[in-house]
């Protein structure tokens, strides 16, 4: 990928006035992107309670935001797995959660379950960099965060990883 690196402000920048600038994120329409994880590592939770991984995917192909504006391959998008068991999310949904990513891979990895839950999956986690899989993302509006009542921007989410073939 070629990439023009600038070494002065563009003049066409010099009177713009940043209250007009748009900062928002940018949103991808829905449907399947081909994406490579970038990075992943295991965080910890907002709450500082439990670990979480976290994937840095970009896309792989130009593609639409929402506002149907052309966007350029690399956008990124975040997809997190929850790593610490609740009353409501055991061992099991996190095993299968984990093994939805690593089964979306290709090339593939191969990991034992004993690796997320035994302390070395932050490093574990890391041979998913550089990887690609097939995910479908949901275009998801602005509203309210259940729990906390925060207001959320509009955004992607991925909802489902499709097993490699």
């Amino acid at each position: 990928m070629n990439e023009t690196v600038h070494t002065s402000v563009p003049r066409e920048l010099l009177d713009l006035d940043l209250s007009q600038v748009d900062t928002s994120f940018t949103v991808l329409s829905g449907g399947l992107y081909e994406l490579v994880v970038k990075e992943a590592s295991v965080e910890k939770t907002k709450d500082g309670q439990g670990d979480m991984l976290v994937l840095k995917l970009a896309t792989l192909r130009p593609a639409k935001d929402i506002k149907g504006q052309d966007v350029k391959e690399g956008q990124m998008v975040f997809h997190r797995v929850g790593l610490q068991p609740t009353d409501k999310y055991d061992y099991v949904a996190i095993a299968k959660n984990v093994a939805r990513v690593t089964q979306a891979l290709r090339p593939s990895v191969s990991m034992k379950v004993e690796q997320v839950f035994n302390g070395a999956f932050a490093s574990a986690c890391k041979a998913f960099e550089g990887r690609t899989l097939t995910a479908k993302l949901e275009a998801l509006p602005e509203g309210v965060d259940k729990k906390s009542g925060r207001q959320l921007p509009p955004r992607n989410e991925v909802s489902q990883l499709e097993k490699a073939k």
